[in-house]
């Protein structure tokens, strides 16, 4: 026959346990871990529109992978420069190999960059087209003159063709 104590220890394990789950549910999972916080939990409000923009360190920041990488980057949702800032796009074959997609920006577009790339040396930029991140660089000095490119080289001139319809369509 089971003591008044003994019957209780079921009932005292289960409180204890939803005790505990309702502070880790209340908690947000973790300090900083809300809808809002969490790059996983992305809402209708995160998209991310065609431009360059800061790689940072912070995880409350937009969430993209590179292509097929497995590495994920943290990406400051305000862009440096966008579609509309971008007046010509060329795309030429390198003598070092592989099709380079070169824009031309507007004198708004090039100050911002050139600011940007002075700010951001030794740190990386991320160019976004239809809310995907397509490429990843190292600043590696400042970039005066309004140009910029997707240099990557894993691009086919026929997928450079495709982006380039796609930034002059958001123009």
């Amino acid at each position: 026959m089971l003591t008044q104590r003994e019957s209780n220890k079921p009932s005292i394990w289960l409180f204890l346990l939803s005790f505990i789950i309702s502070i880790f549910l209340l908690s947000g999972y973790s300090r900083g871990h809300n809808i809002k916080d969490n790059p996983d939990a992305l809402r209708s409000d995160s998209v991310l529109h065609t431009g360059w923009y800061y790689i940072v360190d912070s995880n409350s920041s937009y969430k993209r992978q590179l292509g097929n990488d497995r590495k994920y980057y943290f990406i400051d949702p305000n862009p440096i420069t966008s579609a509309r800032d971008i007046i010509t796009i060329t795309i030429y074959d390198r003598k070092e190999g592989g099709p380079v997609l070169l824009m031309k920006l507007d004198d708004k577009g090039a100050i911002a960059w050139s600011n940007a790339t002075n700010k951001w040396i030794g740190k990386r930029l991320g160019f976004i087209l239809d809310d995907r991140l397509l490429e990843v660089d190292y600043v590696n000095s400042q970039i005066e003159g309004g140009t910029t490119a997707l240099i990557q080289g894993y691009f086919t001139k026929a997928e450079l063709e495709n982006f380039k319809t796609r930034i002059k369509s958001e123009e």
